[in-house]
């Protein structure tokens, strides 16, 4: 890895050698070497790459199948570091580097990984989702009584909650040569847990159990590093909670409880120390606890909440599923 300042300015337009795949960079030196023990020639959403060739300038411009990428780092050579972003298609895709001198583009085949966990038999499956359908990988992920399952936001890992004897939080890397794997696990304090989410924007994650929830801090998205655990107050404790989700900030956690059909926020903008802002009815006058799940919109200005059918609803007869949007 090298300064801007140090490399030469194009003579032309660039030409586009090479692109490797370099797997998950934890962090990118702002000067000397870059590993590349994780890449195995197989490009995954998520995964760092360095695109190799000549006259790409100072300040070229990136797109990665049409979507733009962020420069990351520059290499002595005048090679470009930057990232596969989560939304770009799956197959065959240009790797394009351009400036006021032209461009230059190379094709490369990206693949997008699932993963399914079975929680009764230790494992976790993955699939290689592309365009229209989906197979299954060879091999499985061992994973003790899995629970649930969020991605980082950048797509390259992979954070599953083990229930059981021992409550846990694995990692696993989606970007691992030869295929996703388990590298790490991080005790939790929290018991019986009931959710897991993760923020799009910002190094924070949200578990919570029956009676309480911890807060963990992803700067160092392959070693989670929590937080010690929140009480949950007790009525909300005995009320249930059924879901959670983080804003895409970070800044707020809304938690959906089922007696009542409550939805509580909590500012979490302090993880060491959580607030319960507000709680509010979504369904005024309804006895039956009908709440399911919830999302943030991207921008955050929406929470969709879905309701219907529970197993604890279902003697009382059908319900309509309905879809709630609350303005943030």
């Amino acid at each position: 890895v090298a300064s801007v300042r140090d490399l030469a300015a194009s003579n032309g337009s660039p030409m586009v050698a090479a692109v490797h795949d370099l797997g998950f960079l934890a962090e990118i030196p702002r000067a000397g070497t870059i590993s590349l023990v994780d890449g195995d020639g197989t490009f995954v959403v998520g995964e760092h790459v360095l695109i190799e060739g000549s006259d790409f300038g100072k300040l070229p411009t990136v797109l990665l199948g049409g979507r733009p990428a962020r420069v990351m780092a520059r290499t002595r050579s005048g090679g470009i570091v930057t990232q596969l972003p989560t939304g770009v298609s799956t197959g065959d895709i240009e790797v394009e580097v351009s400036h006021l001198e032209g461009r230059g583009a190379q094709k490369i085949a990206v693949h997008r990984y699932g993963l399914v966990t079975q929680w009764d038999a230790n494992r976790g499956y993955v699939f290689d989702v592309g365009p229209q359908d989906a197979s299954l990988r060879a091999g499985v992920l061992e994973v003790q009584s899995p629970r649930y399952v969020r991605f980082a936001a950048d797509g390259a890992i992979a954070y599953v909650v083990s229930g059981g004897t021992k409550d846990s939080l694995s990692v696993v890397s989606m970007t691992a040569a030869g295929g996703p794997r388990v590298e790490h696990h991080a005790r939790l304090a929290c018991r019986s847990v009931v959710a897991l989410a993760v923020a799009e924007r910002a190094p924070l994650a949200a578990v919570v159990g029956e009676a309480e929830l911890q807060l963990i801090s992803l700067l160092d998205a392959r070693h989670p590093a929590p937080y010690r655990p929140f009480p949950l107050p007790l009525d909300l404790a005995k009320a249930g909670v059924v879901a959670a989700d983080l804003y895409p900030g970070g800044k707020i956690l809304a938690l959906l409880v089922a007696e009542g059909n409550l939805l509580v926020a909590i500012d979490v903008s302090r993880p060491g120390e959580p607030v319960v802002l507000s709680t509010t009815e979504l369904m005024p006058g309804e006895r039956l606890p009908l709440v399911r799940d919830l999302r943030f919109s991207a921008d955050g200005e929406t929470l969709w909440v879905v309701s219907g059918d529970s197993a604890l609803s279902s003697a009382a007869g059908k319900q309509p599923t309905r879809i709630t949007a609350v303005t943030m």
